[in-house]
């Protein structure tokens, strides 16, 4: 469960900084222990993406 949605959070950690995490889970109401509790839901993980996307100023998330 929640396996795409915490690869997500864990390339923002790696490609950002701490703060960039903090920024993504403000912007989808989604803790990064969450992000492993919840389904993986097409429109959850498009949600996530667009944040990170808009976060790293980066079209390459996985």
């Amino acid at each position: 469960m929640g396996e795409k949605i915490a690869q997500i959070y864990d390339f923002v950690r790696e490609k950002g900084k701490f703060i960039d995490v903090m920024r993504l889970a403000m912007v989808t109401k989604i803790t990064r222990p969450e992000a492993k509790e919840i389904p993986d839901d097409p429109d959850v993980i498009s949600k996530v993406r667009m944040a990170a996307m808009f976060i790293l100023e980066t079209d390459d998330i996985p």
